[in-house]
């Protein structure tokens, strides 16, 4: 017959942060026996009490339980011809802590283990207590990322409805805690209180900045009651216009979105086209083309104006030679033979 050993882990249900001081008590939930038959002990039976959960959280019972059977396992919950031994053992078990930590609610709720680990040879299995204990009138804020994640950072304020600030702070690697007073307690700064059947007391969760990279996120109103059994409920809403929801757990949690980051613009293609080098061709004027046939004129025009200067020039010259040269002065006996 396989058995093993227990151990438990306590933690504090909104930080997740260990417990000491918590005491826990093993039963049976069905009817044990050893594999020749034996009862080894009826449903309900209480096996062993813990020692004290230490600075760690845990904690263990001095005893070891038989696991599940394999007949059970197979499913086969009983026998057939009413004869039971440890293959018809369901391994099933319940923790209840009877002893809080100091500053803590306890938490009476049964724990409901089993332990099926046919053939393997586990020495231990430690149980995570995960309806962790409550702080005693102490209402914890998470300032978290989409993740869950503890967003260090954010500045936060509490107020009440009409602006009043109850609380400010910078969130961190834990969450912030708010004592709850009683509606008619004495008034303590920091604190907010407990409404009840003849007083609502309405707070806002509201983010004056966000951490680099994050964006502010809305406001969270809230309010507390006590249940009969001490317990703290949490209520939220977004505005006065909308219904109060019930929140799981002693808390109120706020979280902020990352900014978009901006899209980078796509990067430019340059497709290139080869081209054939234009052969050139020549201008021939056409009908309505005025710009190189006035062109052409112009240059007739000054060639024209050029050879009739020279012309002139020419002209001008020979006749200044002429009447400098005395060879072809008039003789005077020619012109009296003449006469």
């Amino acid at each position: 017959m396989d058995k093993i050993g227990v151990g438990i882990y306590k933690q504090d249900a909104e930080t997740s942060q260990p417990l000491a001081g918590a005491v826990y008590e093993l039963y049976t939930v069905d009817t044990v026996y050893d594999v020749t038959g034996n009862k080894l002990a009826d449903a309900g039976t209480l096996l062993a009490t813990s020692a004290p959960t230490d600075d760690t959280g845990s904690t263990w019972f001095d005893v070891d339980v038989p696991i599940r059977g394999e007949a059970y396992a197979g499913g086969e919950p009983e026998p057939v011809d009413g004869v039971w031994n440890a293959r018809y053992n369901s391994g099933n078990y319940e923790i209840v802590e009877i002893t809080s930590p100091e500053g803590y609610r306890l938490d009476p709720t049964p724990i409901k283990v089993s332990f099926t680990c046919p053939g393997a040879q586990v020495a231990w299995q430690v149980v995570a207590a995960t309806q962790a204990d409550q702080p005693l009138d102490k209402l914890t804020i998470h300032k978290t990322d989409v993740g869950g994640k503890e967003l260090p950072g954010a500045e936060l304020t509490v107020t009440t409805l009409d602006g009043e600030i109850i609380d400010s702070w910078v969130s961190g690697e834990t969450p912030h805690t708010l004592p709850i007073l009683e509606p008619d307690a004495e008034e303590q700064e920091g604190a907010i209180r407990y409404s009840d059947a003849d007083n609502e007391f309405v707070y806002i969760l509201h983010e004056d900045a966000a951490p680099d990279g994050y964006l502010v996120a809305t406001d969270i109103q809230f309010k507390v009651e006590k249940g009969e059994d001490g317990r703290i409920t949490v209520y939220t809403r977004a505005t006065a216009a909308e219904s109060w929801h019930k929140v799981d757990g002693a808390s109120v949690t706020m979280v902020d979105e990352a900014k978009p980051q901006p899209t980078p613009p796509p990067t430019p293609t340059t497709t290139v086209t080869a081209t054939a080098t234009p052969k050139p061709v020549a201008h021939v004027p056409q009908t309505g083309d005025s710009t190189p046939l006035l062109a052409m004129v112009i240059a007739t025009a000054l060639a024209a104006v050029g050879f009739v200067a020279l012309l002139v020039m020419r002209c001008r010259r020979n006749r200044l030679e002429e009447e400098s040269d005395p060879q072809l002065e008039p003789r005077d006996d020619m012109e009296e033979t003449h006469e």
